[in-house]
């Protein structure tokens, strides 16, 4: 059965997530990697996002105005994206083995470089759909 996947962003003027390696940005960083040669591929790790709810997106991260303990900055807004749109990137999303139902990693279905691995994430730009506010 299909999931959606929840990330607190930064928005575009346009409406989108911004682009960046950064954690309040579309992109991974280079050390979410657990492989030692610094590639991303399954089971390797990647961009953080939560499951099924937004209000598994930690406190930190989720915009102030949500409430339920929300301390993240205000003009961040929580974005979602479905399993299918991340398919059509060769992504796929990975439940975290510590915390699966809160936590997952969005990896890259084959062995890529950092640099290739943000561009198949920044590829899904226009799938993410805004969910709050």
């Amino acid at each position: 059965m299909p999931r959606d996947y929840f990330r607190a962003m930064t928005p575009t003027e346009g409406e989108r997530p911004v682009l960046g390696a950064n954690k309040r940005a579309l992109g991974a960083l280079a050390n979410e990697t657990t492989d030692i040669t610094g590639t991303f591929g399954p089971g390797t790790g990647g961009m953080s996002v939560s499951p099924d709810s937004p209000w598994f997106v930690p406190h930190h991260r989720r915009p102030r105005g949500m409430g339920r303990g929300s301390t993240g900055p205000v003009q961040d807004w929580i974005f979602a994206i479905g399993d299918p749109a991340l398919d059509s990137a060769s992504l796929s999303a990975r439940l975290d083995p510590q915390s699966p139902e809160r936590h997952a990693f969005i990896e890259p279905v084959t062995r890529l470089t950092f640099g290739d691995y943000n561009a198949a994430l920044a590829a899904t730009q226009a799938a993410w759909r805004r969910f709050w506010p």
